[in-house]
């Protein structure tokens, strides 16, 4: 049977609409495991004074991108970061520059599981570079160098991030504690 035009678009509208609510659940962006900023992760309208209500926030792209991201949709996470990421550059880090560091920490992951590692160091130097207390930016840039078999610099950005762990207060992260381990074994038994 032939589909008639609008219903494709109607279809379209509907599927868009489901992706939004999902992406605009924070709770489902912390179930991801990914880092959202406090008060709704921040803000970030549209360019310069001249937004439309229809525009995404920084916020809310960065909603979307972690509903893609624990879909396992990790081109379209990284695109989402990248949206949330122009916006705040667009309004000066209008939302701090601690947001920026939290989004590019996230288009980090998303460059790792795409096997891009070099843009995944790339990203997370810039996230250490907005907030250098952002423990999972360090984490995220020992990933990217553990990924690059760059043992040594994996295991300091790994030390730093364990000491800012501990600076907070938080419990050991034994994710992180493992990986340290695997940088002190020798290459011979990696």
């Amino acid at each position: 049977p032939i589909v008639p035009p609008f219903r494709h678009a109607m279809e379209g509208a509907a599927a868009s609409a489901q992706e939004q609510a999902a992406g605009n659940s924070i709770a489902g962006a912390l179930a991801a495991g990914l880092d959202v900023a406090a008060a709704g992760g921040g803000g970030g309208g549209g360019g310069g004074g001249d937004s439309s209500e229809d525009e995404p926030t920084s916020a809310e792209w960065k909603a979307r991108g972690g509903a893609h991201f624990k879909a396992c949709r990790f081109r379209e996470a990284r695109e989402c970061y990248g949206e949330a990421l122009d916006l705040e550059m667009a309004t000066d880090y209008s939302g701090g520059k601690a947001v920026a560091s939290v989004l590019y920490a996230n288009r980090s992951v998303c460059q790792l599981k795409l096997g891009d590692h070099d843009a995944a160091l790339l990203d997370a130097g810039r996230a250490v570079q907005m907030d250098r207390q952002n423990r999972k930016a360090f984490f995220r840039k020992g990933e990217a160098f553990h990924a690059m078999q760059r043992y040594d610099d994996a295991l300091d950005a790994y030390l730093h991030a364990q000491r800012l762990c501990e600076e907070a207060g938080e419990p050991p992260d034994l994710a992180l504690e493992k990986r340290i381990e695997d940088c002190e074994r020798p290459a011979k038994d990696r």
